[in-house]
């Protein structure tokens, strides 16, 4: 079939206070295969991402990566945890017949921590819990001060005029 499409997220780690990446990268769709995408080879893994959507008064939810729970996902997530790693989670549309990349939708990078206790050698699923970019409300990541050259004029009264 003509014009059908799929979603790959492409995920790696980074150190906090201007680290590097770390040599952990992952995609979810390309099964057993690793796939360079912006000069980065990412091998398969089985994870879901959910990128956090709006609520009600503009509120953002926080997203998530799921992973079935083993050894392997289970430190790596800790690790991430304990050391505060970075993760950054990149969205691309894919053509399902040439497996090439279209577009990229998007590319945040979330402050993370575990969610939950799974227990190593039980069936389950391992959550890596992403804060999101836009809640500053926390400051999970490295604020930047409101200034005019990321955002242009700045009131300078709380009264608007029409």
């Amino acid at each position: 079939m003509k014009g059908e499409f799929a979603i790959v997220s492409y995920i790696r780690f980074k150190e906090r206070g201007g680290g590097g990446y770390l040599p952990y990268a992952y995609q979810n769709y390309f099964i057993n295969e690793t796939r360079t995408y912006g000069g980065v080879d990412y091998d398969f893994a089985p994870l879901g991402v959910s990128g956090g959507g709006g609520k009600q008064g503009g509120e953002r939810s926080r997203g998530a990566i799921v992973c079935p729970a083993n050894t392997l996902v289970q430190n790596i997530f800790w690790q991430a945890d304990s050391s505060k790693w970075l993760v950054e989670v990149t969205s691309v549309e894919i053509d399902t017949e040439t497996d090439q990349e279209l577009t990229q939708l998007t590319k945040m990078l979330w402050s993370c921590r575990v969610e939950g206790a799974v227990e190593m050698g039980r069936p389950g699923q391992s959550v890596l819990q992403l804060a999101s970019p836009l809640d500053t409300v926390n400051a999970t990541v490295g604020g930047r001060p409101l200034s005019q050259s990321l955002v242009g004029a700045l009131p300078t009264s709380g009264t608007i005029s029409v």
